[in-house]
């Protein structure tokens, strides 16, 4: 049987929803990174399943979080704003001058090498972030 993720958040608890969206977000992102593709918050709420963005904060928080403390590229920052063209002000990992650059190695990385992370790999990172 096939596992939803609108099945699995509903059935889940409320501190564990977010990070099961990531792992949703970090297939959507990782494919967009192999492509040296941005994407619109807009975009990728619609995407997700969602009417607006607004739900998207603590799963970019997961993501945001994970990459720091693994020492992998800001995957984040290839979601902007339509308006601006750069990352919300949640996004925190890189001062907006070194933003291009980072970007390009999001671009550049072997996002398919790797294998993804958990829900709970998530859920930790966000975690030790809040400590």
């Amino acid at each position: 049987m096939l596992e939803r993720f609108s099945e699995k958040v509903d059935a889940a608890q409320a501190g564990e929803k977010a990070a099961l969206r990531a792992v949703q977000c970090w297939q959507i992102l990782t494919a967009r990174a192999h492509n040296n593709s941005m994407m619109s918050y807009l975009d990728l709420a619609k995407m997700m399943g969602y009417k607006d963005a607004r739900p998207l904060t603590p799963i970019l928080h997961h993501i945001m979080c994970y990459c720091d403390q693994s020492d992998l590229p800001p995957l984040t920052s290839i979601v902007v704003s339509k308006e601006s063209g750069v990352p919300g002000e949640g996004f925190t990992s890189v001062k907006p001058e070194n933003i291009d650059q980072k970007r390009m190695q999001v671009f550049q990385y072997n996002w398919f090498d790797i294998v993804p992370p958990s829900a709970e790999q998530f859920k930790k990172a966000y975690e030790q972030n809040k400590d």
